[in-house]
């Protein structure tokens, strides 16, 4: 989707990059706002044109989503969760071809934010339209951690080891739930 963004969004989402490498958040964010356009007046395409990839209401769209995103991660980096979790929830408003992702993000900022109840049942919703998502079961390993069911988080993350051997994530993080 991100290719499809117009120039000055593809320029914004770099210089808000540049800006939070350099520490520089409350600029970074405010660089993203300034080219924000409530969801509600944001066109969202069809299928069939989202696929056709030529409009400009494609490329607009694909702007803001992107732009969200990348205004979730750059919250999330800084353990703002709960703002990261509305800009996810703005993107997934505008309807995604792919939604995985911004699902495991949304998984993982509610169990950042300790509200274990909404994130797993969030996750059992996410499960039902990707039940073989590695990142959501990753997600749902996370879950039984943070609630003491190491067990169930090990069996997860052992499946997933393999399925991914090399993964060095996953690896670190059956690590930790074996030292618990």
């Amino acid at each position: 989707d991100l290719g499809n963004a117009p120039d000055d969004a593809l320029t914004c989402m770099r210089l808000a990059r540049a800006l939070a490498q350099d520490n520089r958040l409350v600029e970074a964010i405010t660089t993203i706002r300034d080219q924000l356009i409530e969801v509600a007046r944001v066109e969202i395409p069809t299928e069939e044109k989202k696929a056709e990839n030529k409009l400009d209401n494609v490329k607009n769209w694909g702007a803001q989503l992107g732009l969200r995103v990348l205004l979730a991660e750059l919250l999330a980096d800084r353990h703002l969760y709960s703002r990261a979790l509305t800009a996810i929830n703005q993107a997934l408003a505008l309807g995604p071809v792919d939604r995985s992702p911004l699902l495991q993000k949304k998984a993982n900022f509610l169990i950042e934010m300790r509200r274990y109840e909404a994130a797993a049942s969030f996750l059992d919703e996410a499960e039902l339209e990707f039940p073989d998502h590695a990142g959501l079961r990753l997600e749902r390993a996370s879950l039984y951690a943070e609630t003491g069911e190491y067990e169930a988080a090990e069996a997860i993350q052992r499946s997933l080891i393999n399925t991914y051997p090399g993964h060095v994530a996953l690896k670190a993080q059956l690590g930790q739930t074996l030292l618990w």
